[in-house]
């Protein structure tokens, strides 16, 4: 073909790839290695649909694999964007959105659930944008004349166990909660007396309550001290924090307050130790699903046609269970509505986060992309928490948003440094652009010298950036309509909903197994939030399989 009419035909799949990458995105578990194996399989229908289209132009065999690749990177673009909606929304994430689902989903409950996947959007844009720019140094510094990728590969299982030493040293004492109540008592008439005690009284049982609740409960005061008391009812009793001057005990009183939990304080070293305790458990599971080809023998699924045996389809269920699934199980008895969301911005990010979220993101994920086992949410665990820490909710609500921007410049940087890694050392370190390089094979040109840019790699760098823009597009689309669809909706009720449609989802495509797995992930995923801990260190289900296969 010409150059003009390869580049006619290269728009064309493009946006077909950008069409499916939005399908793709919406569908939890339908990840896009798994496309694009289904692309590469499928090659001879779609190299007659190529010739059906575009034969007047005399496409060689080359060409036609070239269109396929700039399919499945099309795909894997759009994809990238349009995925945060339903981890944001459903909290159904996979490997590369998963610590994207608890910053989201406290922007959710805070009617911010639209912004939080825009700010997530822009990240990959912006992120896409930056790596464009990082292209060059980054093929002089892993490539001729500097040959980094050949120097760093002996040692880099070293440097990711460091990097995972860190975050586990990054850990500080705080304050935890002991699963106990007080109640702080309204200033005004919060404790009233009701009766001298004689005996035990008639009342009704205390009602079930939780941290921030208004409660009112009537107990016998057992013991008072300055701004406080010890409210007791038979085995039952719970601190109450008071500013009346109360000197009697003995008596009874109903209380009029809002609950609180009780806190203990956690030392660093015990916080460590739960730390390296998470990251093995979660390790030891991905090890397990990752490197065990026999795994999959003994599996049974519900309708074959719709299963996948590819080993990494379980990292679908192993991410919803450690990030999706965990959150919601914890907050389903919620008797809450899903409050309004709102459709505009809560307020201009301070331009120095907004530039710090994308640089560490970029940075992270243009650095990762070229050795296996590390994804773009393991390149935004390592750039992030050492340049601002996990957000909490406690703290600056910027943080959040922060968060979520690096997050997308990570998952986008990744996507684009993978594909230039397969020019320079010829590894494909992702499926999608494992698939691209098998596909081109004989005609995959390498980036030598400097000056000689091969023609397929602009080409897909094209095709990238495009497929870019209209994701951005089609992201904010589709989450303004998620934002104003599920305002009203009795949020319990819906989280029990998606957790029956993710359960069916998990077994529809992975089996019985896939069942198993979800229910392991998810009770290792409920630590954190009980324990303490940041949930990063649940990144070790992809970490520590990475350290071990560089290290053996």
């Amino acid at each position: 073909m010409d150059p003009l009419s390869l580049l006619l035909a290269s728009i064309t799949f493009t946006m077909a790839g950008t069409i499916i990458g939005i399908g793709t995105g919406l569908c939890p578990g339908v990840h896009v290695n798994n496309v694009a194996l289904l692309v590469y399989v499928g090659q001879g229908t779609l190299t007659g649909t190529i010739l059906a289209l575009f034969g007047w132009a005399s496409p060689s065999s080359g060409d036609v694999m070239l269109l396929l690749s700039v399919l499945i990177l099309a795909i894997a673009v759009s994809h990238t964007f349009v995925s945060f909606v339903p981890s944001v929304f459903l909290g159904a994430p996979d490997e590369d959105t998963a610590l994207s689902v608890l910053p989201g989903h406290r922007m959710l409950l805070r009617g911010r659930g639209y912004e939080a996947v825009l700010l997530t959007a822009r990240g990959c844009l912006w992120g896409f944008v930056a790596s464009l720019a990082l292209i060059l140094p980054l093929r002089l510094l892993m490539g001729s004349p500097v040959n980094a990728y050949d120097k760093l590969r002996p040692v880099m299982a070293g440097v990711l166990a460091l990097v995972v030493t860190l975050l586990i040293y990054s850990e500080g004492e705080r304050r935890k909660a002991t699963g106990r109540m007080m109640i702080k008592a309204h200033e005004v008439g919060g404790v009233q007396l009701l009766a001298e005690s004689d005996g035990e009284r008639e009342v009704e049982p205390w009602p079930e309550f939780a941290a921030g609740d208004d409660v009112t409960i009537e107990g016998k005061v057992a013991e008072v001290w300055s701004g406080g008391m010890l409210l007791v009812r038979g085995r039952d009793r719970v601190v109450v924090e008071t500013q009346d001057d109360w000197e009697n005990d003995d008596v009874w009183v109903s209380v009029q307050g809002i609950a609180l939990p009780v806190t203990r304080t956690a030392t660093a070293n015990e916080q460590r130790s739960w730390a390296v305790l998470l990251f093995l458990l979660s390790g030891a599971l991905g090890w397990v699903l990752l490197c065990s080809p026999g795994i999959q023998a003994a599996n049974w699924f519900p309708i074959p046609f719709l299963s996948s045996t590819n080993q990494s389809m379980m990292l679908f269920p192993l991410f919803s269970g450690l990030f999706g699934l965990s959150t919601m199980v914890m907050s389903g008895a919620s008797r809450e509505t899903i409050p309004d969301q709102q459709l505009e911005l809560s307020g201009k990010m301070e331009s120095w986060r907004h530039g710090r979220a994308v640089a560490c993101g970029t940075i992270a994920g243009s650095a990762v992309s070229w050795f296996p086992g590390v994804s773009g949410a393991s390149a935004t665990v390592i750039a992030r928490y050492l340049a601002g820490g996990e957000p909490d909710g406690r703290e600056n609500r910027d943080n959040d948003r922060e968060f979520l921007v690096s997050i997308g410049a990570a998952n986008a940087s990744s996507t684009v440094f993978t594909l230039v890694a397969l020019f320079v050392i010829f590894k494909g370190r992702s499926g999608a652009t494992a698939t691209i390089g098998s596909l081109l094979a004989g005609g995959l040109s390498p980036w030598e010298p400097i000056s000689s840019v091969p023609l397929a790699m602009s080409l897909l760098l094209v095709a990238c950036l495009l497929s870019a823009m209209c994701g951005y597009v089609a992201a904010k689309a589709i989450a303004r309509l998620f934002a104003r669809k599920c305002g009203k909706i009795r949020y319990g009720k819906l989280v029990r909903a998606v957790v029956v449609f993710l359960l069916l989802l998990i077994l529809m495509l992975t089996g019985v197994l896939g069942l198993f797995v979800a229910g392991a992930a998810t009770a290792i995923g409920v630590l954190p939030p009980i324990i303490g801990v940041r949930r990063v260190h649940l990144m070790g289900s992809l970490i520590l399989p990475a350290i071990l296969l560089l290290a053996f």
